[in-house]
């Protein structure tokens, strides 16, 4: 592997470990925020000490609204209230000790095991439960044995697949979670399916009307 396609390779596993992370905890994936002013701050907060909450739209529909809990920052960070909400709006900034500490907690949110379980556990207490299951939305270079190519695919879990989809995640990684994808998907989707790598991955929740036949009708 020359320099090119090893750089190429790094920035896949990069943004499919930020996007697998980011459809289990919708949480913004922010390695750093060094140099970057408030708006790194904001981001970093965001992705550590967010509450999410499901709110009805027009029509019935869903939707969820994310907020920073400074409380809960403020605690963490061993500063007050005030000093966080000033970072937010950009008043203050954070001392480099705390820049540091941020930095390294929203790294390791991302990239160690009791990161990404503590994220993951916190957007699960803040998020409706799925009684119906979800809806898993699967973009990458995939397919069966042989016939892999970039696509983009859908289908249904029930809560027992997804929670052990969320296991799997934590424990393993965006790694964890696509060869649990893969075996899930070969068996209700399509036979000996592979996931090469992803570039997105999403999840919907599953209303009682949502199409139960063919999985591919959720393209």
């Amino acid at each position: 592997m020359d320099a090119d396609d090893a750089r190429a390779a790094a920035e896949r596993a990069a943004k499919q470990r930020n996007a697998v992370f980011e459809a289990f905890t919708r949480q913004e994936a922010t390695p750093t925020g060094a140099g970057e002013g408030a708006p790194g701050v904001v981001r970093m907060l965001r992705s550590l000490y967010s509450t999410t909450r499901s709110v009805k739209a027009e029509g019935g529909a869903e939707r969820m609204i994310t907020s920073i809990s400074t409380k809960e920052a403020a605690r963490r960070l061993g500063v007050s209230q005030r000093t966080v909400q000033r970072w937010i709006k950009g008043q203050h900034n954070p001392s480099a000790t705390v820049m540091k500490k941020l930095s390294t907690k929203a790294r390791q949110a991302v990239t160690t095991k009791r990161g990404r379980a503590q994220a993951v556990r916190r957007a699960i207490a803040n998020q409706k439960p799925t009684a119906n299951g979800v809806r898993v939305r699967v973009s990458g270079k995939q397919g069966p044995k042989d016939y892999s190519r970039i696509r983009d695919i859908g289908q249904k879990l029930t809560p027992e697949e997804y929670e052990g989809l969320q296991h799997a995640y934590m424990e393993g990684g965006d790694q964890g979670a696509l060869n649990f994808l893969e075996n899930v998907l070969s068996d209700k989707y399509v036979e000996n399916w592979n996931i090469d790598y992803l570039t997105g991955l999403g999840f919907d929740g599953v209303g009682p009307h949502d199409n139960d036949g063919d999985p591919r009708a959720f393209h």
